[in-house]
C-alpha cells in the first residue's frame, strides 16, 4: 500500500474513533410535524418503447402483483424515445432496431391500461411532439381516454424538447420561442379532438437555460398544488409550497405571464429570455424527478 493510501486509511481510522466519543442529541417536535408525503407519491417512469415489450400487460401476474405491493402510484411512459414512438392504430407493437422507431396500435394500448386496471395504478401518458403529427397524437390519445380514462393521471406532450437538436430531432439552434408555437399548435389539435383533457408539459431536461420557465409562461400553464400534477422529467425538485402546472387544465386558476393576463402570449427577446423588467411568475419554478428522461 502506498503511503498516501496508508496517511488516507489512518485519518479516516482517526475520524472514527473521534466520532464515537461524540454524543448525538435527536429532537423530534411533535407540535411541527412538517409535510406529509402523500400516499400516492410513488413513481416508476419507463422509455416508451417499453411497450413493444412483453412487460405490461393484463396477464403478467407477476409485475402486477409487485406493483400493487408497492401501493398506489404513477407509471410514466414517455422518455426519450416518446419522440421515436409512433401511432399506428391497426398495427401490432413493433421496434424497427435499425432506425430505433417503435410503433404502437389499439392491442398495445389495450394491455397497457389492462395493466393499469389490475395494479390500480395511474398513468402519465407520453405523446410524441417532435414527429409533428398532432392529430396522430389526439387519436392515441382519444383511445386511451377510451378505454382507460379513469387510469390516466395525464398525458405528457414531448419529452425534453430543449434537448431536442442533441438527438437530432431539431437543427442546432432550436429555442424555446421556437418551440411554444409548435407546442401551442399540437395542444390546441389535441384538445380539440379531445375536451377537457389534461395535458402536462414541457418535460424538460434540467439546464442553465431557463427552457422550464420560458415554457410555463409560454404555454399559459395553470396552478396545481404539488404532488398532484404535473410530473417534470427533470432532476430538480420544487421549492416548499410551491405549485406545479398543468398545460392549460380548466378547472384550475391560469397561472400570470410576464406579459399580463393569462390569454396573452409573453414577447420574447432574441436571447429567448424575457427582460429583467417581466419577471419570471414564482409558481413557473417547479419540477420533479423521473428516471426516464
Amino acid at each position: 500500500m502506498s503511503v498516501f493510501l496508508r496517511s488516507l486509511a489512518l485519518f479516516y481510522g482517526l475520524m472514527l474513533i473521534a466520532a464515537e466519543g461524540i454524543p448525538a442529541q435527536v429532537v423530534i417536535e411533535v407540535g411541527k410535524p412538517g409535510l406529509s408525503i402523500p400516499a400516492d407519491f410513488l413513481g416508476i417512469s419507463y422509455e416508451k418503447n417499453a411497450l413493444v415489450e412483453p412487460h405490461f400487460k393484463p396477464g403478467n401476474a407477476v409485475l402486477i402483483n409487485l406493483h400493487r405491493n408497492l401501493g398506489a402510484g404513477t407509471l410514466r411512459l414517455g422518455g426519450n424515445k416518446v419522440e421515436l414512438t409512433r401511432w399506428q392504430a391497426e398495427a401490432p407493437a413493433s421496434l424497427d432496431k435499425s432506425t430505433g422507431l417503435a410503433a404502437i396500435g389499439h392491442s398495445t394500448l389495450d394491455d397497457l391500461y389492462g395493466f393499469l386496471k389490475a395494479t390500480e395504478w395511474k398513468c402519465l401518458h407520453g405523446l410524441n411532439l417532435a414527429g409533428n403529427l398532432p392529430e396522430s397524437s389526439a387519436d392515441e390519445a382519444a383511445y386511451a381516454l377510451k378505454i382507460g380514462a379513469s387510469s390516466v393521471l395525464a398525458f405528457e406532450v414531448g419529452n425534453e424538447p430543449n434537448l431536442y437538436p442533441n438527438h437530432d430531432l431539431r437543427k442546432k439552434g432550436y429555442d424555446c420561442p421556437t418551440y411554444l408555437p409548435e407546442a401551442a399548435a399540437a395542444i390546441k389539435v389535441i384538445r380539440a379532438r379531445n375536451p377537457g383533457i389534461i395535458l402536462a408539459g414541457p418535460a424538460t431536461a434540467r439546464r442553465t437555460d431557463h427552457w422550464f420557465e420560458d415554457a410555463v409562461a409560454g404555454l399559459n400553464c395553470s396552478r396545481r398544488p404539488w404532488p398532484r400534477m404535473s410530473r417534470w422529467s427533470t432532476n430538480t425538485s420544487p421549492p416548499r409550497g410551491q405549485p406545479a402546472c398543468v398545460i392549460g387544465s380548466r378547472s384550475a386558476t391560469p397561472c400570470p405571464t410576464a406579459a399580463g393576463p393569462a390569454s396573452a402570449t409573453p414577447s420574447y427577446p432574441r436571447s429567448g429570455r424575457p427582460t429583467s423588467s417581466s419577471p419570471w411568475p414564482s409558481t413557473a419554478r417547479t419540477a420533479s424527478t423521473s428516471t426516464a428522461t
